[in-house]
């Protein structure tokens, strides 16, 4: 089953502390439209989304 796409305005969006999604470890994989995407932080403290 394929969730439908999110949209979501500036005044809709949700605000989370980064901490709080990543707990323990410097990457999460986030699942969109039945795709994976890997979120992590890097050593210089950058965010970064891959496919």
């Amino acid at each position: 089953m394929i969730d439908k796409p999110v949209v979501v305005t500036s005044q809709e969006a949700k605000r989370i502390q980064l901490q709080e999604l990543m707990s323990e470890s410097n990457q999460v994989i986030i699942v969109h439209n039945g795709e994976d995407y890997r979120l992590r932080i890097t050593r210089n403290g950058k965010l970064i989304l891959t496919k």
